[in-house]
């Protein structure tokens, strides 16, 4: 992508599919067709309207941009911070006896986890043998 700039020079060409090429040729061209049936049709609209009517739908419009733009940038400024639309994780506040229990618990599990590694290893048939000479 980027290359040291020399003026008569191009980057290379990437060696591309025709099939693809073509394909994405026929959407672009399809794309621009009715683009341009769009903005035929409403061209058609709007010569039929005179010219004090496109005078005030353009005041309008500029005005409800102009006045949204002002609050976003007021609200920018003088606004609430925007709150998650996905769900915050509830933090569980324990008072400190509880929280101390489950730290308990906690310890206590890991230490079973541990002892039940622990036995695991004493199970194992080639430590046993290694044991009994």
């Amino acid at each position: 992508m980027f290359y040291p700039f020399k003026p008569g020079r191009r980057p290379r060409p990437v060696n591309s599919d025709p099939v693809t090429d073509q394909l994405a040729g026929r959407i672009v061209n399809e794309s621009l067709r009715l683009q341009r049936r769009c903005a035929d049709f409403l061209n058609a609209k709007i010569r039929t309207l005179p010219a004090k009517s496109l005078k005030a739908i353009l005041i309008t419009i500029s005005i409800a941009a102009g006045s949204y733009s002002l609050f976003l940038i007021v609200s920018g400024f003088w606004g609430r911070p925007p709150e998650s639309v996905l769900p915050r994780a509830k933090m569980l506040i324990l008072a400190p006896d509880q929280a101390a229990a489950s730290r308990q618990r906690k310890q206590q599990a890991f230490e079973v986890y541990l002892d039940s590694l622990e036995k695991a290893i004493i199970r194992d048939s080639i430590i046993q043998s290694n044991h009994k000479k």
